[in-house]
C-alpha cells in the first residue's frame, strides 16, 4: 500500500517542511524525461513516517552528476534508514558507481557493504537517470534487502542483519544525505507490504513510473466553499500560495461541503496508471475534520480517510487506489482519470 510520494513538482525548497520534515535550503531542477521537476540532493532532506515500518519498498529516479562519491566521509551515503534518529541501515554508492546496503551509518571513511549482502552489478551511468526501487525487512536475523535497476533485480539477499542501530524491528523515519554523487531524485514513493485495490503496489518490481502533477483548470461540481477572491480553482491552483500559503484561500465552517475541481489531462505517457493521489495544503481550527475525494463522470464519489489538522499549513496527501467507477470502483485508465474531478470535504 503507497504512503508517501513526491514528484518534487509544486512545492518550492522554502516550503518544503509542508510535507518534509525540513526546508533544505537546496533546490529544484528539470525533472526526468525533461518533466516538471526533481530534487538536486546538496542538502539533506528528512521524512518521519506516519507510522513505523518493519517491511517497505521505496523506488525514486536518481541522476548522477558528473563524477562518482570519492572515500570521504559522507561522501557515499544516499540514505539513512533510521529508528529515533539511530541509523539501521544505509544505501550508499561506491566510488565506481554501485549502489550497495551498509550497516554503517558514518563511522570511518567509505562505509563498507553489508555482511551477507553484495553491491549491485549495475553501474550507474553519469550525467544520467537510473530508476531504483528496493524492498527492505527490518529484522537482526532474518532481514532482507532486494534492489532493482531499471528493472533488473542486482542484490537480492535474506537472512542478514538490516537492524543495527537499535533493538527494534523497524524505521521510523529515513532521510536523504547530501553526498558526494551530485545526486539528484524524481519520482520519489514508498509503500508497505499491506495489500489494497487496483495497482496499488505491495511488492517488487513495481516498474518504472513517473509522477505526473497537474494542479485545478476550473471549478467542477459541486462548489460550495467560499473563495477570498477570484473562483475556488484560481485560488487552489495560485502559485503564490505555494511560496506565501494564505494569500488566497477557500473557506468553510459548513460540515458537509465540498468543492472539486477539473485537473489538466494527462497526455504523452503510455503504460498503466499506478495510483492517483490528492494533496492539499490546508490549515484548519484543531477540532475541523477535512477529507480528500474524487469524483467520476457519473458523479459516483471515493472519500479518504479523514485529516485531522492543526493551525500550521500543511500538504496532506491521500490515496486513490482506483476511480469510483460509477459505483464499482475500477483500476484508473487516462480516460476515467482525465474524466474525474478531485477536491475536498469538510467533515466537522
Amino acid at each position: 500500500m503507497m504512503i508517501f510520494m513526491d514528484g518534487f513538482d509544486y512545492l518550492p525548497v522554502t516550503k518544503f517542511a509542508e510535507k518534509w520534515d525540513n526546508n533544505p535550503g537546496a533546490s529544484v531542477v528539470t525533472g526526468v524525461y525533461s518533466k516538471g521537476k526533481a530534487y538536486a540532493l546538496t542538502a539533506n532532506l528528512n521524512k518521519t513516517l506516519a507510522a513505523n515500518q518493519t517491511t517497505f519498498f521505496m523506488s525514486f529516479h536518481l541522476h548522477l552528476g558528473g563524477s562518482y562519491p570519492n572515500t570521504s566521509l559522507f561522501n557515499s551515503y544516499l540514505l539513512f534508514f533510521t529508528d529515533g534518529g539511530t541509523a539501521q541501515l544505509t544505501l550508499c554508492m561506491d566510488t565506481s558507481g554501485h549502489l550497495y546496503f551498509s550497516d554503517k551509518s558514518g563511522s570511518g571513511q567509505q562505509p563498507s557493504v553489508m555482511p551477507g549482502t553484495s553491491a549491485s552489478s549495475y553501474v550507474c551511468p553519469l550525467n544520467s537517470w537510473t530508476w531504483v526501487e528496493f524492498k527492505i525487512v527490518i529484522n537482526n536475523t532474518t532481514g532482507a534487502v532486494s534492489l532493482y535497476t531499471n528493472a533488473t533485480q542486482t542484490i537480492n539477499a535474506t537472512n542478514v542483519n538490516t537492524r543495527n542501530g537499535t533493538t527494534n524491528n523497524q524505521i521510523t523515519a529515513f532521510n536523504f544525505v547530501a553526498g558526494g554523487g551530485g545526486f539528484q531524485i524524481d519520482s520519489f514513493h514508498m509503500w508497505n507490504a499491506t495489500s489494497s485495490t487496483g495497482n496499488d503496489p505491495s511488492s517488487l518490481p513495481y516498474g518504472e513510473h513517473v509522477i505526473d502533477t497537474e494542479t485545478a483548470t476550473s471549478n467542477g461540481s459541486p462548489i460550495q466553499w467560499t473563495p477570498s477572491t477570484g473562483t475556488n480553482a484560481s485560488v487552489v491552483s495560485n502559485a503564490t500560495n505555494l511560496t506565501t500559503p494564505g494569500t488566497s484561500s477557500n473557506s468553510s465552517a459548513t460540515p458537509g461541503q465540498s468543492d472539486s475541481f477539473n485537473c489538466a489531462a494527462l497526455s504523452g505517457w503510455a503504460g498503466t496508471i499506478g495510483i492517483v493521489a490528492v494533496n492539499t495544503i490546508d490549515q484548519t481550527t484543531a477540532t475541523n475534520v477535512l477529507k480528500h475525494q474524487v469524483t467520476d463522470a457519473g458523479s459516483s464519489v471515493l472519500s479518504g480517510p479523514n485529516i485531522t489538522q492543526n493551525s500550521s499549513y500543511l500538504n496532506h496527501q491521500t490515496f486513490f487506489p482506483q476511480n469510483p467507477g460509477g459505483g464499482t470502483p475500477t483500476n484508473w485508465t487516462p480516460t476515467n482519470r482525465n474524466n474525474s474531478q478531485f477536491g475536498y470535504n469538510l467533515v466537522s
